[in-house]
């Protein structure tokens, strides 16, 4: 065998060797491409983001047609109307408490209830007008509540059987009975929230454990 058929043979060896590294690149990608879209949730890839009044003319007209991972961003106004959320979803004002009111519309039902979910934010809003609570977390973890304000409702904020959720820069103040009530709720973070004014407890944990309480205000509560 001559030198020039070596030659031949040789570099279609190298050939065949540089097809197959293709190849096990390729399939490798589409194995990481596979894994990651069964790891990453559904509602990363297709968020959408839902206007108050703009698309829908009440927040929980937004939620009930709101996918899982959706942010509705609400613009300022008075919305009589109960709220309830009980999918993954972030749910903010556009300008803030002052301008942003949720009012309970069915006395007896909390003003905003977020239940037997996780992965919520709640941002901005004044909740008033319940005889149960401004704002509600029950069976409720990993929600966000900043920047809110409950005022003249029965409690405040109120966290049943709800953990390690995050409560900061909230106010809970002028209630008829708790600002901040926490129950069979643990691993959560309180801080910087106000609970002033309320005609029991400012804040109160019963069979609670593991909470940081960390620069709160609680004053002139009976």
């Amino acid at each position: 065998m001559g030198p020039l058929t070596s030659s031949k043979k040789g570099g279609s060896n190298r050939q065949i060797r540089l097809f197959f590294i293709i190849l096990m690149r390729k399939i490798i990608y589409l194995i990481i491409l596979a894994i990651t879209a069964e790891i990453l949730p559904a509602t990363s890839l297709h968020a959408a983001t839902i206007s108050v009044p703009g698309n829908y003319g009440k927040i929980q007209d937004a939620v009930d047609k709101a996918s899982p991972g959706d942010t509705i961003l609400v613009d300022e106004g008075s919305y009589d109307e109960n709220v309830s959320i009980t999918k993954p979803l972030s749910i903010k004002s556009s300008k803030g408490p002052a301008v942003t009111k949720i009012r309970a519309l069915v006395k007896n039902d909390a003003a905003l209830k977020i239940s037997n979910t996780s992965d919520v934010t709640l941002s901005g809003f004044t909740a008033t007008g319940s005889d149960v609570a401004g704002i509600l977390l029950l069976n409720a973890r990993n929600v966000i509540l900043s920047g809110n304000v409950s005022k003249q409702n029965g409690s405040g904020i109120v966290l049943n059987h709800s953990s390690d959720n995050t409560l900061a820069d909230n106010e809970s103040n002028l209630n008829s009975n708790y600002g901040l009530y926490l129950e069979a709720s643990s691993g959560n973070k309180l801080s910087k929230n106000a609970a002033n004014s309320n005609n029991n407890t400012g804040i109160f944990i019963s069979h609670s454990n593991k909470n940081h309480i960390l620069d709160n205000n609680a004053n002139r509560n009976r």
